[in-house]
Formats: C-alpha cells, sequence, structure tokens
C-alpha cells in the first residue's frame, strides 16, 4: 500500500490544482498493477502476511527496506567485478608477455649457440684447409728434394762412372795380368764408343 500511496503522492505532485479522490486511488492502481516490483510487493505479502522486502539479497546481507535499491551495494559488486576482470585480464597480459619474452629469449640463445657452431665449423674447415694446403706444400717439397736427391745421386754415379772410366783408361794394359787384361780392353773399348755416341 505504500507503493500505491507514494505513486499517488507523485502523481498529487505533478498535478497541484487537482483534488484527490477515490478515482484517484483506482488509477494509481491501474497505472502500477502490472509493474514487477508490486507483484513481488504483493505475492510476499500474500504468503507471509506481513510487510517484507522481497528483493533478492547475497549472502550475509541484511534485506534493504522496502523502497529502497542497493544500488550501492551494485555499485560495489560491479566495481569489484571490474577490478577483477581488469586484474585477471592484466595477469594475462602479464603471462603473455612473459611467455613471449621467455620465447624471444630462448630464440636468442639458440641463434647466439647456432652462430657459435656456425663459426667453430667455418674456423675448422680453415683449419682443415690450411693443413691440405701444408701437406701439399710438403708433398711439393719432398718431390723437389727427391728429385734433386736424384739429379745429385745420377751426377754421383755419372761421376764415379767418369772416375771408374779415367781410372780404367789410366790402367797400363802392359802391367795387367793375362787373365784381367782382357776385360779391361773391352771396358776401354766401351768408353771410347760411349764418348762417341
Amino acid at each position: 500500500m505504500k507503493y500505491i500511496y507514494r505513486h499517488f503522492k507523485r502523481w498529487r505532485h505533478s498535478r497541484p490544482n487537482t483534488m484527490a479522490s477515490a478515482s484517484t486511488f483506482s488509477h494509481c492502481f491501474r497505472v502500477i498493477k502490472d509493474e514487477e516490483k508490486f507483484k513481488a510487493q504483493y505475492a510476499g505479502l500474500k504468503l507471509r502476511g506481513r510487510k517484507q522486502a522481497v528483493e533478492e539479497v547475497g549472502d550475509g546481507e541484511k534485506a534493504r527496506p522496502w523502497g529502497k535499491t542497493n544500488s550501492k551495494k551494485e555499485d560495489k559488486r560491479d566495481a569489484t567485478s571490474i577490478a577483477l576482470i581488469a586484474t585477471v585480464e592484466g595477469m594475462i597480459t602479464k603471462k603473455d608477455s612473459r611467455e613471449e619474452k621467455r620465447r624471444q629469449e630462448k630464440q636468442e640463445q639458440i641463434n647466439a649457440f647456432l652462430e657459435l657452431q656456425r663459426r667453430r665449423l667455418d674456423v675448422e674447415a680453415e683449419k682443415q684447409a690450411r693443413m691440405l694446403e701444408m701437406e701439399a706444400e710438403k708433398q711439393a717439397k719432398m718431390l723437389e728434394i727427391e728429385a734433386v736427391n736424384a739429379k745429385t745421386k745420377a751426377k754421383e754415379v755419372a761421376l764415379a762412372n767418369m772416375m771408374t772410366g779415367v781410372e780404367i783408361m789410366k790402367v797400363d794394359l802392359n802391367t795387367v795380368s793375362q787373365r784381367k787384361r782382357p776385360w779391361f780392353e773391352k771396358m776401354q773399348v766401351n768408353m771410347l764408343n760411349f764418348d762417341n755416341e
């Protein structure tokens, strides 16, 4: 009934020159009878037999008096919900940024490791190439030395042959025994023929 009376007072203040009558109350009743708040209040009065607030309340909250709203509590709940959502979004953003940073650091470590491996392989390839080059130079020097040794040996052999030939040519055939004489003659003839060629 208070709801109807308040509605009536509002209606009357909006029309100050109008006199209140029984039809005014019926008009107010017709206006508010289809509203949800009135239906809930009326159902609550019928069930309990007394006037109580029918508004839904949360755990541990006292029901607000009839006709008053929980707008401050709802605002606090909304603010808390918004703050919670913002906090969760901030945490998710931080987590994503941490994961991205970790991924970038890991990628940088992998790149650094691959760069070190590439450098090591380059150094080993250069070292191997240098060793092959040194081995080739060593082989070339060995071949040169062998060629020089062969020439020297050939010269030594030629010199030894020449010395032997000189010795053979110096031999006086009259002083040599009969058994050795044919050999010395043959050798002297061969040497003379070799010189002519």
